[in-house]
């Protein structure tokens, strides 16, 4: 896993500040319970609790602090992670959340199409066809992930997809010649707050829920 540098809490709330000033969703109240109940996705973990008590510790705070500004909580089992993450920045569709340290992960209507700070992260992906199909177009599509290379050479992979839908769950079931994957986006009348997503293959796949 990539060597991230830890922000200090007064650094993390003045980044926070900063880039609400600038149009990014943050309050008092939300900033302090990312800082008291989430560590950062790059780790290391507190070793001392289970992810699941972590997971426990992050929502409640958060709902403790109340508010309307939007969280995302990510797990990442492989890498044993799980933090609640705020917008840093919107581009048109594309949504930026950061974590204490500044990891990132950006989705694109709830898909996500890159990652920082993870290590071997997703660098980017051309998600196109599984936005218009998770908007009732066709089925079948091409997925394309760009990893970096020890090199520093982007290494491009091409998935070929299915979507298939059932009362509860939209599936994207996705392979190439090497690897095969599944997504899951929760039919739950809230389109994209709830998913399971495919990173790569060494980060795994990332659980997310929009808890604003």
């Amino acid at each position: 896993m990539g060597a991230v540098l830890a922000l200090k809490p007064w650094i993390w709330l003045f980044a926070v500040v900063t880039l609400g000033s600038c149009g990014t969703a943050a309050d008092g109240p939300i900033v302090r319970a990312v800082l008291s109940g989430a560590k950062s996705l790059a780790g290391p973990p507190d070793v001392t609790l289970s992810m699941a008590e972590r997971k426990a510790a992050v929502l409640r705070d958060v709902e403790t602090a109340g508010g309307k500004t939007p969280v995302l909580l990510v797990e990442i089992p492989d890498l044993d992670a799980v933090a609640s993450l705020l917008i840093a920045a919107r581009n048109g569709e594309d949504i930026t959340w950061i974590d204490p340290a500044g990891v990132s992960v950006v989705t694109r209507n709830g898909v996500v199409i890159s990652t920082r700070g993870l290590g071997h992260d997703l660098m980017i992906a051309d998600v196109t066809g599984a936005s218009r199909a998770l908007s009732g177009g066709l089925r079948n599509y091409h997925r394309v992930h760009r990893y970096l290379e020890g090199e520093g050479q982007l290494q491009r992979r091409t998935f070929d997809c299915t979507l298939t839908e059932t009362k509860d769950v939209t599936r994207e079931e996705c392979s190439d010649t090497a690897t095969r994957f599944r997504n899951e986006f929760a039919n739950d009348g809230t389109p994209l707050m709830t998913s399971t997503q495919w990173i790569g293959p060494q980060i795994g796949v990332a659980h997310l829920t929009r808890l604003r």
